[in-house]
């Protein structure tokens, strides 16, 4: 074709886009904004990557409905949202469950017994100070030890007599408890007295107390030392000493004297359990296990996403603590590819009923409201220190106003919001708890519906049930389908 041919149909092509382009801008539109899909519900399904089961039964069961629902098909899109990478650390090798952070030991592990805290040398021996009791001393177990002794820092016992507890943190529990008395001081063993208890396994993850209290009473001195100027012993890391932070219950704000520096009267004598464990071939073997394990569980991910076309790889690594930055993936990606109205986000082993949350939409009228958040709340909910959903960063008691996780609704106004600001976003202990501190701020419209179920159960009325195993699932469905009530046929 000639030259003066190609310009022509070049000219042709760039009228009719800018054409294009006019008309949309007329009506408030770009003409990439008109190229994307519409829909009026998104619904993303927060699944770890090995989930294959809990996928295969939502597509079985509501998701599929939705998938060939001759109405739903258009109006409702629905998404896996899944981490683009798994974590590479073996889980028996990471710091804690919820991480993909390697536990690195600075240190051979050998057996024998070893005293967590003790007294520096006389050259520089920690000044005391007197203040009443208990007097706490926080730790976090990220290898297994078995606990051999309680004790108290320096050989001087008061006359009254004093008791050294463990306590488990989680569940206020005491563990182990021994009293010592002029009577029965125990024996010292560098520059500490300790006594014997019966051998007690502290697993990973645990997060304990020791405490030391008067056997006279709360308002009786105890010797205590500062917690930086003593020798600590945690064979390179199988322990992490631990801060708590007090607050203010009648104001609800941090109290001036966080930074005072932290005491201490009790330590203990412990062991490592199964050494061998942290020694390097045994780290190696699994390693290789961990990346065979993987390879396939990539296959398998690949040819899911493949077939079905449902998953959304979000750009994270796969673990729990990363579960607020999935959520934001998921806001990022809704907002720049699909029109849409609200977004729905759930878990894979959570039941919705999409047929309800279709009609609470027109009921509630909440296409006619803005910076809708419609779900069941927690208000007041306390800041937890251990476990699960320990808390590090929220500096405050208690936590906004934040929707239970298995199912709640944002309008479209709320999550461009939040996809547009997600690289300000400090994600915190858990995606819901996440979520309800970053809209804090924006003063969104909450609807408190209990049709959102918040923990285990069934009711006729529900919009979702959370914490399912697949065969539940697939039970409650074919309830439903059968006589309409997920709950039971009769």
């Amino acid at each position: 074709m000639e030259w003066w041919r190609w310009g022509a149909v070049l000219a042709a092509v760039v009228s009719l886009s800018l054409f294009r382009d006019f008309i949309f801008s007329s009506f408030g539109l770009s003409s990439v904004e008109e190229a994307k899909p519409e829909y009026d519900i998104v619904i993303g399904i927060l699944s770890a990557r090995e989930n294959f089961e809990q996928r295969r039964a939502l597509r079985a069961t509501w998701v599929g409905y939705i998938q060939q629902h001759p109405d739903y098909s258009r109006r409702v899109l629905v998404k896996f949202i899944v981490g683009s990478k798994p974590c590479p650390v073996p889980p028996p090798d990471r710091l804690d469950p919820f991480t993909c952070q390697k536990l690195s030991l600075s240190e051979t592990i050998c057996a024998g017994e070893v005293v967590a805290l003790s007294l520096a040398s006389q050259n520089s021996f920690p000044s005391s100070q007197q203040q009443t009791g208990p007097v706490e001393t926080h730790f976090t177990v990220h290898h297994p030890v078995v606990i051999t002794k309680l004790g108290v820092l320096g050989g001087d016992i008061p006359a009254e007599g004093v008791r050294v507890r463990l306590v488990d943190s989680a569940a206020k529990e005491d563990l182990l408890s021994v009293n010592f008395t002029s009577d029965d001081p125990g024996l010292q063993t560098g520059g500490n007295t300790f006594k014997a208890v019966q051998n007690y396994v502290l697993p990973k993850g645990f997060q304990g107390t020791i405490t030391v209290e008067s056997l006279a009473a709360d308002n009786e001195l105890l010797v205590t030392f500062p917690l930086d100027q003593l020798q600590v012993n945690n064979k390179g890391g199988v322990l992490q000493l631990t801060k708590t932070v007090d607050f203010m219950p009648e104001s609800g704000y941090l109290p001036p004297h966080t930074d005072v520096q932290q005491h201490t009267a009790a330590t203990f004598m412990y062991r490592v359990f199964e050494p061998e464990f942290l020694e390097q071939a045994p780290q190696d073997l699994r390693a290789k296990d961990w990346t065979g394990k993987l390879g396939a569980e990539q296959q398998n991910l690949e040819t899911e996403v493949e077939r079905y076309g449902d998953i959304l790889l979000v750009e994270e690594e796969e673990f729990y603590r990363n579960l607020p930055r999935k959520k934001l993936g998921f806001y990022k990606w809704v907002t720049e590819n699909v029109r849409f109205n609200f977004t729905l986000k759930t878990d894979d082993d959570c039941f919705i009923d999409v047929d309800k949350i279709a009609t609470g939409i027109e009921t509630l009228k909440l296409r006619e409201k803005s910076r809708v958040w419609w779900s069941r709340f927690r208000s007041g909910w306390a800041v937890e220190h251990h476990g699960k959903w320990a808390e590090q960063d929220y500096p405050s008691p208690v936590y906004p106003a934040f929707a239970c996780g298995a199912g709640n609704m944002l309008s479209a106004d709320l999550v461009s919001w939040l996809a547009k600001n997600a690289h300000e976003l400090r994600p915190y202990q858990g995606e819901d708890v996440s979520l309800g501190i970053w809209l804090a701020a924006l003063g969104p419209n909450l609807i408190c519906d209990h049709s959102w179920q918040c923990e285990e159960g069934c009711t006729t009325e529900m919009y979702s049930s959370p914490e399912l195993q697949p065969t539940q699932l697939m039970k409650m469905w074919s309830n439903l389908q059968r006589c309409g009530n997920a709950c039971q046929c009769t």
